[in-house]
């Protein structure tokens, strides 16, 4: 039976990099840079004034300046700031040349006679110098990034319209289970709504791919053939939910062996989460997840995530954190790695409430899970404990 890490590891060496595509600057929010965008001037591209204020000689504060006009921005003065002299400036306009402060607002009192002094005590220049942000060809933002919405204002500054990105895994998602009904439909006796497949669809796309869902399949193996079959002709990853246990019903690992899949492991020493599935199949890669919901959350993000993350020029890893726990907790068996949910309060960790693999309910109020050892049954308060956030 293998580890979390080790399961992590045998998944993650069957990654192909997907391919590259470019999109419009509008649709690239959460997509992977394929390339690093670079500079395409200094920036600011010359001398602007930080601040509203009046543009003049240091060696003049200490007297009355005459006003000579007014700079806005998005024009060029031509006028030279000579002794005694300025020029009324506003925010982002280009210093004119032989001025090297600029007097704040603020800091300035018009005289009656039309003249502005300085009447603070001192000031720093409130001038931004050319290339002072960044310089032509500068790399600004890396290679395998994901795009957040201050990447997307960056790449406008240095003009990339059409960035290059890597294109989002397809990822096909099957839901197994006679027992299931969609959350619109009516629950009649013996039958439970399906959390599963619209849990992964949003996991999913978090994760960067794209999800094609493929509904709820009934447990017979010829109908999940057929599905699986469907699925391949447009996937890179197949996600299964249901069916691999060891009950009559549980299909999944007999189909996919039928179907010629090399299954890497099919059971892991975690709880929630022991009956979880990896294989090859053709050109996809399959996952086959327990059919209770906490199991199918937790797995994604340890597994099905990073993959998603790799294939698409991510470093491949769920974002994790230490915080002190601020309540010791223990549980019975130590056999395998066992996560529970937290909430994080004050800067410790708290458990939150928890029934098991199908208590779902209990992450609404969790921002992470953490986790016993295998052989460790007890955490004390103010144990420093690794905190991987849910999102």
């Amino acid at each position: 039976m293998h580890t979390l890490d080790q399961a992590r590891e045998i998944v993650l060496s069957q990654v192909q990099l997907m391919g590259v595509e470019r999109v419009q600057l509008s649709e690239s929010l959460n997509r992977r840079l394929a390339a690093p965008i670079l500079s395409d001037m200094e920036m600011p591209p010359f001398r602007k004034a930080a601040v509203d204020g009046y543009a003049c000689l240091r060696s003049d504060l200490d007297k009355p300046i005459r006003i000579l006009g007014v700079v806005a921005a998005g024009t060029y003065p031509e006028t030279r700031i000579e002794e005694g002299t300025c020029m009324k400036i506003m925010t982002g306009a280009p210093v004119p040349a032989g001025a090297d402060t600029i007097i704040m607002v603020e800091h300035a009192e018009i005289q009656s006679d039309g003249l502005v002094r300085f009447v603070s005590e001192s000031t720093s220049s409130n001038i931004c110098e050319t290339g002072e942000d960044c310089h032509n060809n500068e790399v600004l933002v890396e290679m395998g990034t994901r795009v957040a919405p201050h990447h997307v204002a960056i790449m406008a500054m240095a003009g990339v319209d059409r960035p290059a990105v890597y294109c989002r895994p397809r990822v096909s998602i099957v839901v197994t289970g006679d027992e299931l009904v969609e959350p619109g439909q009516e629950v009649v006796p013996s039958a439970i709504r399906n959390s599963n497949g619209w849990q992964l669809i949003a996991q999913v796309e978090e994760a960067g791919a794209q999800p094609l869902y493929h509904g709820i399949v009934s447990d017979h193996p010829d109908e999940l053939s057929r599905v699986i079959e469907n699925a391949l002709k447009e996937s890179d990853v197949i996600v299964l939910t249901g069916g691999v246990s060891l009950g009559d019903f549980d299909f999944v690992p007999l189909v996919l062996k039928r179907l010629g899949a090399t299954i890497a492991f099919q059971e892991l020493a975690v709880q929630p989460g022991k009956p979880t599935l990896f294989a090859r199949l053709g050109k996809a890669l399959v996952f086959g997840l327990p059919g209770n919901p906490v199991s199918t959350l937790l797995q994604f993000k340890f597994l099905i995530e990073p993959l998603v993350e790799t294939m698409t020029g991510g470093k491949g890893g769920p974002e994790q954190f230490f915080f002190p726990m601020g309540v010791s907790h223990q549980r019975k068996k130590p056999d395998r790695q066992s996560f529970f949910p937290v909430s994080i309060r004050n800067g410790e960790v708290f458990p939150v409430p928890y029934n098991g693999s199908a208590h779902i309910r209990a992450f609404a109020s969790a921002q992470g899970v953490v986790s016993f050892s295998i052989g460790q049954t007890r955490i004390e308060k103010g144990d420093r404990v690794v905190v991987t956030l849910l999102s």
